[in-house]
């Protein structure tokens, strides 16, 4: 079983190696819609501690647990759920500035609305295509 976000901003992270010296670490950009899968294989390092095996666009690598911390609790990453919980308080919010008559606020949480929607459609349509399986 993986488990799956998708990332809801831009941003850099370095790919750590496990060779001596880590000469060939290199960066990769995690755009926004990118599924992040994370596999139950893990590795440890006396170093950096844990490490879980991360799937960005076909591309594998080791993710240590404390950079996956980090960008969740920054808002980098976004469960399902969180999705979710998001789309519901956006709702929340255009509805209040409907209630107030606050054009900006109105225009600002639809924007931001249709953006998550948007999403969350691209993170289901990828998850039920991972999630096919073809009988030929």
């Amino acid at each position: 079983m993986l488990h799956h976000f998708v990332a809801v901003k831009s941003f850099l992270h370095k790919v750590d190696c496990f060779c001596p010296g880590s000469e060939h670490s290199e960066l990769i950009k995690i755009n926004p819609a990118d599924l992040i899968s994370i596999s139950y294989e893990r590795r440890f390092s006396m170093i950096n501690g844990w490490y879980v095996q991360v799937e960005v666009n076909e591309f594998v690598f080791y993710m240590s647990i404390e950079d996956l911390e980090h960008y969740y609790l920054q808002g980098y990453l976004f469960s399902q759920i969180d999705l979710e919980l998001r789309l519901n308080y956006l709702h929340y919010q255009i509805n209040d500035s409907l209630d107030r008559g606050d054009e900006s606020k109105f225009i600002e949480a639809t924007q931001s609305w249709n953006e998550f929607k948007r999403l969350k459609e691209h993170f289901e349509q990828t998850m039920k295509k991972s999630h096919e399986v073809s009988y030929w």
